[in-house]
């Protein structure tokens, strides 16, 4: 894949969240729904993407390989443990996708740094200010 291939570890605040990166471009971040992993995302979906853009995917918190705190799971805690993950990634601005639950921590996450999202699709999601 264009760009090679970085998994890690980033703290976000108490959090360690797990991710990686692939590609070159701009920056896309895709993020799980509830009960999954980065791993969600299929290899053939990363690879074509990261033709064209920097991708980034990772482990929400109690997830894949990150860490699993006491306390809680909320979207807007969620939503935090992205921007951090972001702000230690250095990515200012990104294209977030978000699927399902994630598309609830995207929506959460463009609503508190909207200056930060260049766009946002959410697939599959329910959003209770929109649906009864």
């Amino acid at each position: 894949m264009p760009g090679g291939f970085r998994m890690g570890e980033a703290g976000a605040g108490a959090i360690r969240l797990n991710h990686r990166r692939v590609g070159a471009g701009p920056d896309v971040v895709l993020v799980h729904g509830l009960g999954a992993n980065q791993a969600f995302w299929s290899p053939g979906l990363v690879a074509e993407l990261a033709r064209s853009f920097q991708v980034t995917t990772l482990d929400l918190r109690g997830h894949g390989y990150s860490a699993t705190p006491p306390g809680r799971y909320r979207p807007s805690d969620m939503s935090a443990d992205l921007e951090a993950l972001l702000d230690h990634l250095g990515i200012t601005r990104a294209h977030l996708v978000g699927h399902s639950f994630g598309g609830v921590v995207a929506l959460e996450f463009a609503a508190r740094a909207a200056g930060r999202v260049l766009s946002l699709v959410v697939a599959d999601s329910r959003i209770r200010a929109l649906q009864p």
